[in-house]
């Protein structure tokens, strides 16, 4: 078991987050550039006041994996047992060295206390060391604990609301469990909703020094998005009022999260994003030179109009992306990958114009098309698949767990295919033999990387009177199960 978790950390297995290149910068990883922030267990659990310099000589090594600089890595240090204590400001120009973050660990953790509190570590995470993130590069808190947070005086209301503050600021939350006690099954549940499927387990800190060397492809592991010259993305994000203001937040820091990976340039990867209800709003398109940087791509979903509506128009919204966003005028580039991705919690209205005459048109532009599906997707689940295919919908149960689909959906954005396959046209009348067909067409645009044709039938046959198997796209990022969770009521994975 301690082997194969190992192993995890080496393959990188844990989520992505943005990498933006520094051009020679020295020391750490100079590809990788965030705003870093720290929430480190400092209670008795650790067993021995001996054990002290092992946790420093760690967390100091974490940190050399990345490079500290004015416009490289940020971080931010806290330690908690009883109350948290943030130790530095991420904006605090006296820690943009390496040298001054290793310092500051080394004279901070000095002592044991108890009990543990992980309400009020995360409390401090998302009122102090939050301030002063930068919309140019994404933000990741990690949270290091024995994951024994002290039942009778943990606020449980208060820790669940600071994990939606602080997803809801785009920021991505990954836990690393240490010791046996992490693992036990009270703890475990507790530590899955903070950091969804972001969780990681080490028996102690001495497993944890073997991985740690491999914390940048820990935090960030190489991406597809490395093979690709740029894309021009379209966002279209439902804002109806059947999300709720609560969920809205959430998915706009699912935006900023997926927006931060995406390296946005002038040369680079173009946005355009169009919110939709009754109808749609565009908010920018490819070729609007103020939206060219991450900066100003993440401030301007910060500024979103939170006013939500009603009914949902899907087939308003993709009609939109069709003729104001992939054209010309709307600053489609040739030689540039086209990729549509819509969020949605539910069906279009029934007075929709049919999808079958709108996703060609968007096909023949070479327009990979990902829909991801929140909340009740079942219902409809068929729509999404005839929009995008059954191959490109991704599905989570609540706007909380939106974010375990950040590592699946990046990599669907910047996927290696050169061709990939239209949702399958409808089946054929019953032949003379009782055979019928139906097909579906192989897309090709600019490969990202090497590249690969479209994999798979283009065409299917059946006897007729025999139902159809459906295809039900990445089923395994679905969650299983019925029973509740202590906070926020949605399925166990466990």
């Amino acid at each position: 078991m301690t082997t194969l978790r190992i192993l995890a950390c080496v393959l990188g297995i844990l989520s992505i987050t943005a990498a933006v290149p520094i051009s020679g910068a020295p020391g750490g990883n100079s590809s990788c550039k965030l705003d870093l922030v720290f929430v480190v267990d400092v209670t008795e659990s650790i067993r021995e006041e001996k054990n002290i310099p092992k946790v420093i000589e760690v967390l100091q090594l974490f940190v050399q994996q990345f490079h500290v600089s004015a416009d490289g890595t940020h971080v931010s240090f806290a330690t908690f047992a009883d109350e948290s204590t943030v130790h530095n400001s991420l904006n605090d120009p006296n820690y943009y060295t390496e040298d001054a973050v290793l310092a500051l660990i080394n004279s901070t953790i000095n002592k044991l206390t108890r009990p543990t509190r992980l309400d009020n570590a995360l409390k401090k995470a998302d009122e102090v060391q939050l301030n002063g993130v930068r919309k140019s590069v994404s933000t990741v808190v990690v949270l290091i604990t024995d994951g024994r947070s002290h039942p009778r005086d943990t606020n449980f209301d208060a820790l669940r609301d600071h994990v939606y503050r602080i997803k809801s600021r785009g920021a991505r939350l990954i836990v690393i469990g240490i010791g046996p006690a992490a693992q036990r099954e009270r703890y475990r549940r507790v530590l899955k909703e903070i950091g969804g499927k972001d969780v990681y387990y080490f028996d102690g800190y001495d497993e944890l020094g073997l991985g740690i060397s491999n914390s940048t492809e820990i935090i960030c592991p190489p991406s597809t998005c490395k093979d690709s010259p740029g894309m021009d993305v379209a966002f279209l994000v439902d804002r109806t009022k059947s999300i709720g203001d609560v969920n809205y937040q959430l998915l706009k820091g699912f935006l900023l999260q997926l927006a931060g990976a995406l390296t946005i340039g002038h040369n680079a990867t173009h946005t355009g994003i169009i919110l939709f209800a009754k109808y749609p709003s565009l908010k920018n398109t490819f070729s609007d030179p103020n939206f060219h940087s991450n900066a100003a791509v993440r401030h301007q979903i910060d500024g979103f109009d939170d006013t939500l509506g009603r009914p949902t128009f899907t087939d308003r919204a993709l009609i939109e992306a069709n003729l104001s966003l992939f054209t010309e005028e709307g600053g489609d580039r040739t030689g540039f990958p086209n990729v549509l991705i819509l969020l949605t919690d539910g069906q279009t209205n029934t007075a929709s114009k049919p999808f079958s005459e709108i996703i060609p048109s968007l096909e023949a532009k070479g327009v990979r098309i990902i829909a991801v599906g929140v909340g009740d997707y079942e219902k409809f689940q068929d729509q999404l698949e005839e929009i995008a295919g059954p191959d490109r919908v991704f599905n989570a149960f609540n706007f909380q767990e939106l974010s375990d689909l950040f590592h699946v959906i990046l990599n669907e954005i910047c996927s290696t295919k050169a061709g990939w396959y239209s949702a399958w046209r409808p089946w054929s009348p019953c032949s003379d033999a009782g055979i019928k067909t139906r097909t579906r067409t192989c897309i090709y645009s600019t490969p990202h990387g090497k590249g690969i044709g479209c994999v798979g039938p283009r065409m299917e046959t059946k006897p007729c009177g025999v139902g159809a198997k459906r295809a039900r796209g990445l089923s395994e990022f679905r969650l299983p199960g019925k029973e509740k969770d202590w906070n926020f009521g949605h399925p166990s994975t466990d």
